[in-house]
């Protein structure tokens, strides 16, 4: 309960962060997802190590999917979060214990890629 807590006050906190953007973006999803989502360019720690056991490298992850549509007002894909979350990636799993990262100061989860 409190790790989820924690993740969930993270993921909050980043939308936060997003908005203070000159273009507010918001969070696509709440929480861990699987799929093409956002993440750092460089794995991150998995203490865990539920992603080395199944043959998959750790990486924090946002809660934006990598194939946003291009607007008026804002970049497509992950092109927005260039200094957080700029890599679309296919997150298969994530660790059962809901472990938060930080990429470049910036809260999210640990995906499985």
């Amino acid at each position: 309960m409190r790790t989820s807590t924690t993740i969930f006050a993270s993921l909050s906190l980043l939308a936060g962060l997003v908005s203070a953007q000159d273009v507010e973006i918001q969070p696509d999803f709440q929480g861990v997802m699987t799929g093409g989502i956002c993440c750092g360019p460089t794995p991150c720690p998995d203490p865990s190590g539920q992603c080395a056991k199944a043959k998959l490298t750790p990486y924090c992850c946002g809660p934006f999917f990598n194939n946003r549509k291009k607007t008026k007002n804002t970049k497509g894909g992950c092109d927005p979060f260039t200094t957080t979350f700029p890599v679309g990636r296919l997150v298969k799993t994530f660790p059962s214990t809901l472990q938060d990262c930080r990429s470049n100061g910036v809260p999210g989860f640990v995906g499985c890629v």
